[in-house]
């Protein structure tokens, strides 16, 4: 029983009290039993004892007053009266004991409860569902800054301070907890101070009494203030929003996935880079075979993902796009040091694949550069051997041309001097190869026009492959003309048909030969052996496949140094040469080849505007009636090629003098007043090279006719001696109808 249920039936033990006394006045019997009763029991059951005579009180009055009328004797009922009187105020002074006590035990369960609620923060109220009075604690009062007269005690009086949004769920939740139709009447809402802010409450209440009918009677609740709860939670919120906002529009990759590799998140950045939606990934469980599709890589990178761990930098895989592109991405995986819920493993990546094509291209772009320099090493170091070889060549072929012009055809020796002229033109071949290698072996230049140039070798090209390989040809009519050597062009040609046929080896196969025009863009031209920033535009291309063995990447990578082959009896030269002889054009090679699959050359040539040249028939034997007239000055540093020159000019009819150098040459003409006819003159020399020598002599004669020759090619030479009033070149080794043709050009 609580403190308030003693105080209330402490008072009802008091009205009885009351009513025994008044009894006791007129029943001396009854207080004289009374007072042995109470003498022979406890405190507490003598209260109980005088509570329970008040119902024959009114008896026992009435018996004493009929002895009193019988007796007489007054002293008996004095004395009855005194004791009665004595018995009473013992019975009061208990009750009022026992009431102090409940009263102090009420005040302190009183104040008890209210430190109670003031600790938790708490303002308490009760509501009277009949009567509708509500009781509300002082501590609701205080926080909304209002006085009790501000509010009705009536029913929802609160509502007026309610915010409007929240009123209707108020109302609702209390309603349905009083039909039952809720457990409590548990609800958050807004309330309006009187400061005009707004305060966050959570109610919570629930019916505390019915009647014996079951209907509620009365219901109590608490109101806890959480506006500081609500704002840290709406912090909260909008931080998390803004990290959303963040994660979603930074410039990177983010995803996360959960302990089954099933993704929880997919910015932006993702969808942008793969092409797959945030509603296509997350949550879906193949996401990994999406992005990898190719089993082996995707084990191997989980893998490798367990050996690592989550907390990594800078691991680079490759993805499959929802279009099927292959991108790389560089992750940066955290998980480690900064764990989120729900997320086992969560990672920026950063899309690299321009940057690692920029990187691969500019490898290449290195290796081209490497190449060209090797190749330009190699090639001064060809071309300086193929410029002293050609002085021999002079006088080897030179003195063997003179030998047969000299003798008898039936002379037993001419047969000797043929196989020396043979060997010396093989030897000349070769120095053409090596100066082509060189970039340096352009001869005869002249506009081309390629088909017609690669069929008219068709016969020649049939004998030169394997019987068991068929060439079929594939020509392009009209095409635009190449400016260009057609002896070196063959050579090309003939190089790249000889290596189609080696491909194909014993087997049957195919050997397709093409020509065309095509227009190269950069990209195109990056793609291509000899990229030294040629221009866009427009090319002729000369196109070898064949169905051979193909070649593997280590094989193409030195496809063109000099004196690799995979042939057992090459010497290496014959693509390296091919190579150079582009160079010398401006153009560039294009290589496709597969292992198994076989193997296509490119040649691409720049496209000139003018035709092609219209080859002149002359007769070998009106040529060799030609006689000449004047004097000729020779100039060269070898001794041989001075002696074979002087021989064959002579035998033209010229008047030769003869100069090791362009010191001694330039003295004789001086000494002459430049009154030579011609003058033939080697480009390097010692002392004075040809070039000196040349621009000293047109200052004292400016109409002199000079001829320089060189074993480097006649468009470097014509190229440095543009508008200076050359009047030819010749290439080393020489013959003596070759020098012939030019004295005849020259007008001599």
């Amino acid at each position: 029983m609580t403190p308030v249920h003693d105080f209330v039936a402490a008072r009802r033990r008091a009205v009885r009290i009351c009513l025994l006394a008044v009894a006791l006045l007129a029943s001396p019997d009854f207080l004289f039993q009374t007072a042995a009763a109470l003498r022979s029991h406890s405190a507490a059951h003598r209260v109980s004892i005088v509570s329970a005579g008040t119902a024959t009180a009114g008896a026992y009055a009435e018996a004493a007053r009929g002895l009193e009328g019988r007796d007489g004797d007054r002293m008996r009922t004095i004395a009855a009266l005194i004791l009665g009187m004595l018995v009473l105020a013992v019975a009061l002074a208990l009750h009022r004991a026992r009431l102090r006590k409940a009263e102090q035990q009420a005040r302190m369960a009183f104040v008890r409860q209210e430190m109670a609620m003031r600790g938790a923060d708490l303002g308490y109220w009760e509501w009277n569902l009949k009567t509708g009075v509500i009781v509300r604690s002082q501590r609701i009062l205080d926080r909304l800054g209002i006085e009790p007269s501000e509010i009705s005690p009536m029913g929802m009086g609160i509502l007026k301070f309610v915010h409007p949004e929240d009123a209707e769920a108020l109302s609702s939740r209390i309603e349905a907890h009083r039909k039952g139709e809720a457990p409590n009447c548990d609800v958050e809402f807004r309330i309006r101070a009187k400061s005009g802010n707004w305060i966050w409450i959570l109610n919570r209440g629930r019916i505390v009494e019915w009647d014996k009918d079951g209907s509620p009677l009365r219901m109590a609740g608490t109101h806890l203030d959480i506006t500081e709860q609500k704002r840290s939670l709406e912090a909260a919120q909008e931080n998390e929003e803004r990290l959303r906002r963040l994660v979603e529009n930074m410039p990177v990759m983010m995803d996360a996935f959960d302990a089954n590799w099933t993704p929880v998140a997919w910015n932006s950045e993702c969808e942008r880079v793969t092409g797959y939606t945030a509603d296509e990934i997350v949550g879906n469980p193949k996401t990994l075979e999406l992005l990898y599709p190719d089993a082996r890589y995707r084990e191997r990178m989980l893998g490798e993902l367990e050996r690592r761990g989550y907390d990594f930098r800078d691991w680079e895989w490759e993805i499959t796009c929802k279009n099927g592109e292959k991108r790389t991405i560089l992750w940066h995986n955290i998980s480690g040091r900064i764990p989120i819920p729900g997320w086992h493993s969560w990672a920026i990546g950063v899309d690299i694949t321009r940057h690692k094509r920029a990187e691969e291209e500019r490898r290449k772009l290195e290796a081209q550069i490497q190449q060209a320099q090797k190749l330009e090493s190699l090639g001064v170091l060809a071309g300086g051997i193929a410029h002293d070889f050609n002085n021999l060549l002079v006088g080897i072929l030179g003195n063997a041309d003179l030998a047969l012009s000299e003798l008898s055809p039936l002379a037993p020796a001419r047969e000797n001097l043929k196989d020396i002229e043979r060997a010396a033109r093989r030897a000349a071949e070769l120095c053409r190869q090596m100066l082509a290698y060189s970039g340096k072996g352009r001869f005869v230049i002249e506009a081309i026009d390629l088909s017609k140039l690669v069929a008219e070798m068709s016969h020649m090209l049939e004998v030169s492959i394997s019987k068991k390989a068929v060439l079929k040809y594939n020509f392009a009519p009209n095409l635009p003309a190449i400016e260009g050597d057609p002896t070196q062009i063959r050579q090309i040609v003939m190089n790249l048909i000889t290596n189609a046929s080696d491909a194909i080896g014993d087997k049957s196969g195919a050997i397709c030969i093409s020509t065309g025009a095509m227009e190269c863009d950069r990209a195109y031209l990056r793609e291509t052996y000899l990229d030294e920033d040629l221009p866009e535009g427009v090319y002729v291309y000369c196109e070898v496949s064949d169905t051979g063995c193909g070649m593997d990447e280590a094989t193409r990578l030195r496809l063109f140094e000099p004196f690799f082959t995979t042939k057992f009896t090459g010497r290496g030269l014959g693509l390296s040469a091919a190579l150079g002889i582009v160079r010398g054009h401006r153009g560039a090679i294009k290589v496709y080849s597969e292992p198994g699959r076989g193997s296509t050359f490119k040649v691409l040539f720049p496209c000139i505007d003018r035709p092609a040249s219209v080859e002149e028939d002359e007769s070998s034997s009106e040529a060799a009636q030609w006689r000449g007239h004047g004097e000729v000055l020779l100039v060269d540093d070898e001794e041989t090629v001075r002696a074979v020159g002087k021989r064959m000019l002579e035998r033209m009819g010229f008047a030769v003098a003869a100069a090791a150098d362009g010191r001694e040459a330039l003295a004789l003409f001086k000494q002459r007043n430049g009154a030579f006819d011609c003058v033939l003159m080697d480009l390097m020399m010692p002392h004075m090279d040809g070039e000196e020598a040349f621009r000293e002599m047109r200052r004292i004669n400016p109409r002199v006719r000079v001829i320089l020759s060189s074993g480097y090619n006649e468009n470097e030479v014509t190229e440095r001696f543009s508008g200076k009033g050359l009047a030819g070149f010749i290439q080393k080794p020489y013959r003596l109808e070759s020098l012939r043709q030019i004295l005849v050009r020259i007008g001599l």
